[in-house]
């Protein structure tokens, strides 16, 4: 198993990003998130952004999983454009690779 390091991007009342990565991924981890106008608009905002930095320095994609119950993030990833890629241990996998047009 590859080694990763995970640090905090954005933590707040209501809002928690983290960031897990190695040489072969990047994965946010979304241990808090409360469904308010101002982090719905950070986090649509941040994610394309976190985005972009890591496929500069040459991620393809970044990655997160969440529980299948938690249809308000899902809803969230899915209008930001994150496609499911199914399920590993119970828990659904998204990809985003960025704004699609």
């Amino acid at each position: 198993m590859i080694a990763s390091k995970r640090i905090s991007l954005i933590k707040r009342d209501g809002l928690e990003i983290e960031l897990e990565y190695n040489e072969s991924y990047a994965i946010l981890h979304l241990p808090q998130l409360k469904m308010t106008k101002t982090n719905y608009l950070e986090f649509m905002t941040v994610v394309p952004d976190i985005h972009k930095f890591m496929t500069t320095v040459g991620y393809e994609a970044i990655w997160t999983g969440i529980d299948p119950e938690d249809s308000k993030t899902r809803k969230l990833l899915e209008r930001l454009g994150a496609t499911k890629l199914g399920t590993a241990q119970g828990i659904d996998v998204y990809e985003y690779r960025g704004e699609q047009n």
